[in-house]
């Protein structure tokens, strides 16, 4: 992980002139959707990297590192329901790990669409009266948003991404891959 991080800063040790690099962090709703089991929306964090690689006439290309994870408290976090069944958490998170690349099209310009793909890590885990259990599983992540330029250094985006996983093996009957939607608002930094 330590090689990732600094593999991924030396990316930005270059001019920043240009403003080829965005930081962003940004708010919205965990929108899981699992197979024969129904759990609750959950408030999400994102947290993104990137920098500008490629610059073409009307587009530019991205490498990125976005992390995404839900946000829990001491309230019951997610409700698990299978048929005939039902699986009360105390504390039911998320967390996304993937780094891929962004295709943001006029980025330039005041409104700036984009689309995004990557791949990386999904862990999952639970919390309730017996004990607490996690699981890890690959995932595809792919979406898209928009950014809302204010001023040369500062824009606001939103965003969806289908972060396209293993199942979160926490509960009897996840069994196929699943569909985590995540839909944020925030801000961008610029430089």
């Amino acid at each position: 992980m330590r090689v990732l991080w600094i593999a991924f800063l030396a990316l930005f040790a270059t001019s920043a002139a240009a403003q080829t690099n965005e930081i962003a962090i940004a708010f919205g709703a965990y929108i899981p959707s699992h197979v024969n089991v129904r759990s609750e929306n959950l408030a999400a964090i994102q947290g993104n990297v990137a920098r500008r690689v490629l610059q073409f006439s009307k587009a530019g290309l991205y490498i990125e590192l976005p992390i995404v994870a839900t946000l829990g408290g001491p309230r019951v976090a997610g409700l698990l329901i299978l048929p005939g069944q039902s699986f009360n958490t105390r504390h039911y998170s998320a967390l996304f790990i993937s780094p891929g690349v962004r295709l943001k099209f006029i980025p330039e310009s005041r409104l700036s669409p984009y689309l995004a793909l990557g791949g990386g890590l999904a862990h999952f885990s639970k919390s309730q009266a017996g004990g607490e259990s996690s699981t890890n599983a690959g995932v595809l992540d792919f979406g898209g948003g928009i950014d809302v330029k204010l001023t040369r250094f500062l824009a606001l985006r939103g965003e969806v991404r289908d972060f396209y996983s293993g199942p979160p093996q926490l509960i009897t009957g996840l069994l196929e891959r699943e569909h985590q939607i995540v839909a944020t608002g925030g801000v961008v930094l610029r430089f």
